[in-house]
């Protein structure tokens, strides 16, 4: 999900294809703004969707091993179209990742083949310059997040590293050029992890969650700070004390994020809650825990609609993607 405004958002998923739908937040409702865009109907994966403006978002996905991505424009009466679809990988494509990084570039990042890559992609344009190498080995969990118009971190979980989760910045010398380059990845944890969500809390700082894939296979998350091209990663800090699964995290501040994710070894109740950066690390401070939705969950995502409020979105086994706003936090578990 992306938050175009404090009361507008598109969400987008994949069902048989990549479906998306434009949707309101009065009070606490959502509603749907308009009818829900096929944008895809061959079966497709890995749908990533970042706001550019309030008006328009750029979704990426795979479709037949092709990566893919696509602006959604949204209207005044709450429908959305789809434009061109832009390629950015013509086969072996996985694990796809967009952000926006102004109102018109964003950042692409993915698997293809054995290597990762990520390449800027033109809204006009499309993908004009050449791909830049991420990772020189098998990565999983692929997630960036914009710094600024011209950087973003990225974060994976590195197959030839151990799974370990590493993050690096990703950077463009200008808002016009089409080429990026990679600093020097940093190493978040020593232990195997999965999950792996980052957002940047500003242009220096980011939080990047995880879940540990150890017993207890808690979720766990880092504070990062940006010097240029470079990186520095805080230890982590457990925020659950068991399972945490579809980890999703989204800066609300400087200072503050809203987390979600399913509460179990794979399927879960979904739960959000907030957390503080302290120093130079992530503490609970006074963390608030809220059942979004009391059932099986899968895939979470959560995006920034205001200060104080999020949005939530999640895929039940019964019920298909819902989404539900969060305007507060209880201030202790209940």
């Amino acid at each position: 999900v992306a938050a175009l405004n404090a009361s507008a958002a598109i969400a987008c998923w994949d069902e048989t294809g990549v479906t998306c739908m434009a949707l309101s937040v009065l009070g606490m409702e959502v509603v749907a703004g308009g009818a829900a865009l096929s944008v895809e109907s061959s079966s497709s994966s890995y749908v990533s969707v970042s706001a550019l403006d309030e008006s328009r978002a750029v979704v990426c996905y795979v479709m037949s091993s092709q990566g893919l991505c696509r602006v959604l424009t949204m209207a005044g009466d709450g429908g959305l179209s789809a434009g061109c679809a832009q390629s950015f990988a013509s086969s072996s494509a996985s694990w796809s990742t967009v952000a926006a990084l102004d109102n018109s570039s964003a950042l692409v990042c993915y698997q293809y083949g054995s290597y990762s890559y990520c390449r800027k992609m033109s809204v006009s344009a499309g993908f004009s310059g050449s791909s830049m190498y991420l990772n020189t080995a098998y990565t999983n969990y692929l997630s960036v997040s914009a710094f600024d118009s011209t950087s973003a971190v990225v974060c994976y979980e590195d197959d030839g590293g151990y799974d370990y989760v590493e993050c690096a910045v990703v950077s463009t010398p200008s808002s016009s050029s089409t080429s990026v380059s990679r600093g020097t990845q940093v190493s978040v944890n020593s232990v195997s992890s999965a999950y792996v969500s980052v957002s940047a809390l500003d242009a220096t700082t980011a939080a990047v969650c995880f879940r540990v894939m150890s017993s207890p296979y808690t979720g766990q998350c880092a504070h990062l700070v940006r010097s240029g091209t470079t990186l520095t990663a805080s230890a982590s800090s457990a925020f659950t004390s068991s399972y945490a699964s579809y980890v999703s995290v989204a800066a609300l501040d400087v200072q503050t994020m809203a987390v979600c994710y399913a509460s179990g070894s794979s399927y879960g109740v979904s739960v959000c809650q907030r957390l503080f950066k302290g120093g130079v690390g992530i503490s609970e401070g006074n963390v608030g825990y809220l059942t979004v939705y009391p059932s099986s969950t899968s895939y979470q995502s959560v995006a920034r609609l205001a200060a104080d409020m999020a949005l939530a979105c999640y895929r039940t086994t019964s019920q298909g993607v819902q989404c539900a706003p969060i305007y507060s936090f209880p201030p202790s578990p209940p």
